[in-house]
């Protein structure tokens, strides 16, 4: 951007007017995103892959949300560690893929919490817990000691309050505490029972129970344990809200057991049971479906579909029990973006001039604190701390670089505590980005990302094998053998989808360069020093106390320019210009130039030289100073099921017969399923889930009697 009154006046005019729209889209505040996970399965072998399809929705339309880009998924032992964590991104509220459980993987109960960003910072009862069981034949002829049972710990899902769910709980109980809250209907769903149950009680200590809602407080009154357990039973009519919290407090008022607890209102969504039908073995199916067959009244539906044999196991969570539990879930984001409001204070405007203006409009400026939903790409969230003292840096300009032949570099100050934000655009692949501190900065510091994933996950109970039903590990036993006579004939059941393309820019964010030289097309050289003395005539090097120094000389001004241009090999910003000049020749591709005043954001450069290496990956020795170079593999695998048809001289033990994650059906339009049975007998189940456009969520569910 070339340095001149008329330019500044533009932009000035341009960024008030995006200022003003920005500020008054901030008063819209951003809704509660709910996200349900669909699962192929709910049992799995160790060493299989969990297949999943997120349903981003949000809670003001019902619909499927496009604030959120991107959501996370870990898969949660019994201790509340993440054994797997995977990132997704989210196309137009959806998403699909998968992620590996190791063949070391214990049995167990584990749970998959399944988040966007902006649900997790907003509250953490949002995030979506599916439990699921995983097997390892190992351990059912594995024998515990008592000592280990009674030390592992035990963490618990809380009841939702719908008994008919049959599935406990969206929060852990504290580490700390040894309470638990249970709570159930009784008396033709009238009354609500709450449980407290305690293994670490006194009869004659006392306690405090508080509920309440939104607006009110229900209940506050003293209890005592008998035998460890307290019992109380309210009229629903006692709740004005389907959203609720519960506290267990001790006497001197520290909170013990914290707990929120839903009451489902009109249940809304089509659940839509078809009558069974009857297969034999290795038989080709097709199974025809229309959108009136699902929904009245939606113009079209977003579809996902699994057929698996009939589990014996309690895990089953439909998009109706939890688009329900969550569908009067409320959170504004209006008071998270502070750094708006200051915009519209004159005497800040005119403090910081006129070019902090044109920056602040992005969106990546307006993040404050951790709180903000990633809605236009990847954000990476981070602080630097100076390397002796660990003491935040305030006010320091920190440079995101992206590797590559094109200059593609963000700029932000870091705020009082040190904190910095970028946008990742949403690109799979592998992102070859470097961060780095204004080179006038003289402290050595520490560059610090922050994952977005929770440090502890939301576990679920302890497993324990001797619960086990006979029917239950002769199901488990069956599929483990299953599974050892496809790997036997190397029957793949899934394809990795991977995707580890280098990402890279389009183009320079100053636009076309001035002066762009290939090497190749002048004459050869000894040094590169002498390219820029012969043929880059706008650049001029000086060497002082062996120092080399590089400037840039204006043709406008026809001055040379101070202080230093900014510099850049492959895209990273490069402090010391001896590094490029040692580069040799026939190894660099071009050089470009900008011999003007440019401002970016708070960043006035006294002109901008690139050098582009013919590998263009940035091969250094070493960094500069105060630079961290990240390698990211940002979504970069994925898998589907493989439903190939096995050779009919083999064997096919498949009890996963169809996964269809991407299903979009239209008025008027016919949808086919096909699939094809395999060597195993027994009840089968197809389940596709899916949301309407009109907001409706849809659950299908059919039996396949194969015998």
């Amino acid at each position: 951007m070339k340095k001149s009154l008329y330019i500044q006046i533009l932009f000035f005019f341009v960024g008030f007017i995006t200022l003003n729209k920005t500020i008054h889209a901030q008063n819209n505040t951003y809704p509660t995103e709910i996200l349900h996970v669909h699962l192929q399965k709910n049992i799995y072998i160790s060493g299989e892959v969990i297949l999943f399809k997120l349903y981003c929705i949000n809670s003001s339309t019902h619909q499927l949300s496009d604030i959120s880009k991107v959501a996370y998924l870990e898969l949660i032992d019994q201790n509340g560690v993440a054994v797997s964590q995977n990132e997704v991104i989210l196309n137009n509220g959806m998403a699909n893929g998968g992620f590996v459980i190791t063949p070391q993987l214990p049995s167990g109960n584990y749970a998959i919490n399944a988040y966007t960003h902006w649900m997790n910072s907003t509250s953490k009862e949002l995030v979506t817990v599916k439990p699921i069981l995983v097997f390892n034949n190992k351990d059912l002829n594995q024998e515990e000691s008592d000592d280990k049972v009674k030390t592992t710990k035990s963490l618990h899902f809380r009841d939702l309050a719908n008994n008919e769910t049959k599935f406990d709980s969206l929060l852990p109980i504290s580490d700390k505490s040894k309470i638990r809250i249970n709570s159930k209907f009784e008396d033709l769903n009238r009354y609500i029972k709450f449980i407290i149950t305690s293994s670490d009680f006194s009869d004659h200590e006392i306690y405090s129970i508080s509920i309440n809602s939104k607006d009110k407080t229900i209940l506050n009154k003293e209890y005592q344990f008998t035998n460890g357990k307290y019992e109380l039973k309210l009229h629903k009519n006692n709740f004005d809200s389907p959203i609720n919290n519960i506290a267990i407090k001790n006497k001197k008022g520290n909170i013990k057991a914290n707990s929120i607890f839903n009451l489902p209102e009109k249940r809304k969504g089509q659940l839509i049971e078809k009558s069974r039908i009857k297969a034999g073995l290795r038989e080709r199916i097709n199974l025809s479906f229309n959108l009136s067959d699902l929904s009245k009244e939606a113009d079209s539906i977003n579809l996902s579909a699994g057929i698996k044999l009939i589990e014996p196991f309690e895990y089953n969570y439909s998009i109706l029990d939890h688009l329900n539990t969550f569908s009067n879930f409320e959170a504004s984001s209006s008071i998270y973006f502070n750094q708006m409001k200051q915009l519209q204070n004159e005497n800040w405007i005119l403090t910081n001039n006129i070019n902090p203006i044109w920056l602040k409009v992005k969106s990546k400026n307006q993040i404050n604190k951790s709180r903000y939903p990633e809605k236009e790409g990847y954000v990476i969230e981070g602080q630097i701390k100076d390397i002796q003292t660990r003491e935040e840096l305030q006010n320091k300009m920190v440079y995101l670089s992206k590797t590559g032949e094109f200059v593609d570099i963000d700029v932000f100050k870091t705020n009082e505590n040190g904190e910095f934000y970028f946008h990742l655009p949403i690109k799979k692949g592998l992102h070859d980005i470097s961060i780095q501190l204004d080179n006038q900065t003289n402290k050595e510091s520490s560059i610090i990302l922050k994952s977005k994933f929770n440090h502890n996950g939301h576990a679920p109970a302890t497993w324990q094998k001797e619960q086990l039903t006979e029917e239950q590990v002769s199901f488990l036993k069956n599929i483990f053998e299953n599974n050892k006579v496809r790997e036997i004939y190397n029957q793949k059941t899934h394809k990795n989808l991977l995707d580890t393309s280098l990402y890279r820019g389009k183009q320079n964010f100053f636009g076309n360069p001035y002066l762009s030289i290939k090497i190749d097309d002048f004459i050869k050289l000894d040094s590169l020093e002498e390219y820029f003395h012969e043929f880059v005539s706008p650049v001029k090097i000086k060497y002082r106390k062996n120092k080399c120094y590089m400037n840039v000389y204006n043709p406008e001004s026809k001055s040379v320019m101070n202080p230093a241009p900014l510099i850049l090999y492959d895209g990273i910003i490069i402090t010391n210009p001896r590094i490029i000049l040692d580069k040799k020749p026939e190894t660099i591709d071009r050089i470009e130039v900008l011999p003007y005043e440019y401002y970016y954001g708070k960043s006035h450069f006294y002109g901008i030289i690139h050098v582009i290496s013919k590998t263009k990956d940035c091969n250094l020795n070493y960094l500069p100073k105060n630079t961290e170079r990240y390698y990211l593999p940002l979504f970069t695998s994925s898998y589907e099921l493989d439903c190939i048809s096995i050779d009919k001289n083999l064997p096919d033990f498949r009890t996963d017969l169809l996964w269809k994650p991407n299903i979009n059906l239209h008025k008027n339009e016919t949808y086919s399923l096909e699939f094809e049975t395999s060597d195993i007998k027994g009840e089968f189940e197809l389940i596709m889930e899916g949301v309407t456009n009109k907001g409706e969520p849809i659950l299908y569910k059919q039996k396949i009697i194969v015998e």
